[in-house]
């Protein structure tokens, strides 16, 4: 399975913000920790009306990138949640 649909949106976030990561072993290794926290909350139904669902996602996104990202924590963590509720919105775990 070819997992760049699912990550490139991630990996491009990341690469957008050259300032916050430099490593590009560092990049691989947050953006698959970044995508099972998001499929891990998008294996709920509807998870992305759930304000207290979204905020776990938030907290463990930061968690993941806390200590490894240099600066822009907070933008680099919005534009996460935002593509996560829209890549992910309709995501069935059946697939994956």
């Amino acid at each position: 399975m070819d997992l760049l649909p699912l990550t490139g949106g991630f990996y491009k976030i990341l690469a957008n913000h050259s300032n916050a990561v430099q490593d590009f072993e560092l990049v691989k290794e947050l953006v698959k920790k970044i995508l099972a926290e998001v499929k891990k909350s998008a294996s709920q139904s509807d998870w992305y009306k759930k304000d207290d669902t979204k905020a776990q996602l938030q907290l463990a996104v930061k968690k993941v990138l806390r200590f490894k990202v240099n600066a822009e924590l907070q933008e680099i963590l919005d534009e996460v949640m935002e593509q996560a509720e829209a890549r992910y919105k309709d995501y069935n775990m059946s697939v994956a």
